[in-house]
């Protein structure tokens, strides 16, 4: 596609552009997720490769390459972000290659800039920084750089034919199915990039072509795959299980494919809640879905009559969108928390950004660059927000971790307020995590103590609380000190509960709630977080 001098030039050029504008990502990798991660290996070590870590899909290739990189780096931050950038940079630049080698060979104006505008549009999304700064996504870049090895290697194969290409590729590809479970539809992705917008003719032959030397084989390693996942861990749909993957509501599909046009698109994630809200729900109206897919089916049949190839090329990569995102679009889509789940559409993103630059490049030049200056300006602006919150969150989490008072061998301790989101990105979603940081960060341990009362989400670092005393024996009330946050119990909302230990109840409309704690022992702490970390309240 690209000589390796060229392509080895943009991909450092790349690399720089996204370790400066991601440098305020620098050591937030270690949140949730990647911290769970790295204690279950502290604890386990290799042997548990085996099992996959206890995880219901075969993840060895990213087991591999996740705990590989960490037994020669650590928790190096660094390390961790110049692999992170490093390998997104790689991709984008797979990107640049990629699209305009199929933009030249269709003859298409402008491949250049074309190019150069989607490529870059992956690389600066705001809605890349879950892939690019939280350590617990690495198989999705691994798996994507083994998307674009495989098309390397196949294109290399049809200049020359050699047969250990087609080894290496489908080496390749079973790594890359023990690494992401998307990896299930790169023959769907394969097929469509070389039966329809390889080459400016489709031809029968050459897709029958296509099928014997990459869909067939392909298909074989895939059912050697469900078949090792159901020996090893006693079925045959891993992760979410068939109960999500395996729903398949056409309906639904249409409208959430929708919804990932206009969120990526339209940036409509950073609308007010009350406005993005009302754009996703008219997605979830049938009618309104499939109406959508109807003009847009219209619109391409008269393109069709004028510009054959063009509509032709418009269609297949309509479907390479909708094959990449079809492992997901059964999935809920999360829009309440800015970042969370983004890493989902990251594969389909590249190709979402070109659908603007495919019209402009054909009826206007001067269009052409707008779009791409006007849609680079913004994703940098909110690029920059959204580094500034995991750095943010990370800071939240770490001072969470660390304070004598959790350390507490005479007694209770009851955290009144776990911080579990800083503006929709990850801290502690679930309660085993925050005994886990501290065995990551060589803190003593305090499970056996700690009591979790409440979470908290926070919009600002210095959210808080407001703990006061009530006239009722061992009894406080707990109050939000701003408006716009509100309590979880884990991961979700909160509800009142009670046991033997204590009783909650809450006050949704005073944002607060009370505790009551009969045997609460003079010993026992009662702590609240801040931007100043863990304050003990005092007890009457």
């Amino acid at each position: 596609m690209l000589s390796i001098k060229k392509f080895s030039g943009i991909f450092i050029l790349f690399w720089v552009l996204t370790v400066l504008i991601y440098q305020n990502g620098l050591g937030s990798q270690f949140v949730d997720d990647y911290i769970a991660g790295i204690v279950r290996f502290m604890d386990v070590g290799w042997a548990g490769l085996a099992d996959s870590y206890e995880f219901t899909s075969l993840y060895f290739g990213h087991n591999i390459t996740f705990y590989g990189f960490y037994s020669l780096f650590g928790s190096s931050p660094v390390a961790w972000f110049l692999l992170f950038t490093g390998l997104h940079s790689l991709n984008a630049a797979f990107t640049y290659a990629f699209v305009k080698k199929l933009f030249s060979n269709n003859q298409f104006p402008a491949a250049t800039t074309g190019a150069t505008i989607i490529s870059l549009l992956f690389l600066l999304s705001p809605y890349q920084t879950e892939n690019v700064i939280w350590g617990a996504t690495l198989h999705y870049a691994v798996s994507m750089v083994c998307m674009w090895g495989i098309i390397w290697l196949y294109t290399a194969y049809l200049n020359n034919s050699k047969t250990i290409l087609l080894v290496c590729m489908y080496l390749l590809f079973a790594f890359s199915l023990v690494t992401l479970e998307i990896s299930l539809v790169f023959p769907g992705v394969f097929m469509i990039v070389f039966g329809i917008l390889w080459q400016p003719t489709i031809s029968v032959s050459n897709i029958l072509k296509h099928l014997k030397i990459i869909a067939l084989p392909m298909a074989i390693i895939i059912v050697c795959y469900f078949t090792a996942t159901y020996a090893f861990k006693g079925h045959f749909i891993g992760h979410y299980g068939s109960g999500t993957h395996m729903q398949f509501n056409p309906t639904q599909l249409i409208g959430a494919m929708w919804k990932y046009l206009a969120k990526l698109l339209g940036f409509v994630h950073w609308f007010p809640y009350e406005h993005k809200e009302r754009v996703y729900v008219l997605f979830d109206n049938p009618k309104i879905a499939v109406t959508l897919l109807v003009f847009l089916s219209g619109a391409l049949i008269g393109l069709y009559k004028y510009r054959k190839r063009y509509a032709t090329f418009i269609v297949g990569w309509s479907l390479l969108i909708f094959v990449l995102l079809l492992p997901v679009l059964n999935m809920y889509f999360m829009y309440l928390n800015q970042g969370e789940n983004d890493r989902l559409s990251y594969f389909a993103s590249a190709y979402i950004y070109g659908i603007p630059v495919l019209l402009f490049m054909w009826f206007s030049g001067r269009l052409l660059w707008a779009y791409g200056i006007v849609m680079l300006a913004v994703c940098i602006l909110l690029l920059q927000i959204q580094t500034q919150k995991w750095e943010n969150a990370a800071a939240i989490q770490l001072k969470a971790a660390d304070s004598p008072l959790l350390y507490n061998p005479n007694g209770n301790v009851y955290l009144l307020n776990l911080p579990v989101y800083y503006r929709g990105v990850y801290i502690y979603r679930n309660y085993n995590r925050f005994g886990w940081a501290r065995e990551f960060y060589e803190l003593p341990n305090v499970s056996a103590s700690t009591k979790y009362i409440l979470s908290y989400n926070l919009q600002n670092p210095s959210d808080s609380v407001i703990v006061s005393a009530l006239p009722e024996p061992n009894t406080f009330k707990v109050e939000l000190s701003t408006w716009g946050n509100w309590f979880w119990y884990g991961n979700k909302g909160a509800q009142n509960r009670a046991d033997d230990d204590m009783t909650i109840t809450l006050d949704e409309w005073g944002h607060s709630y009370t505790i009551s704690i009969p045997e609460l022992k003079p010993q026992d702490r009662l702590l609240y977080f801040s931007l100043n970390g863990w304050t003990e309240v005092k007890k009457p």
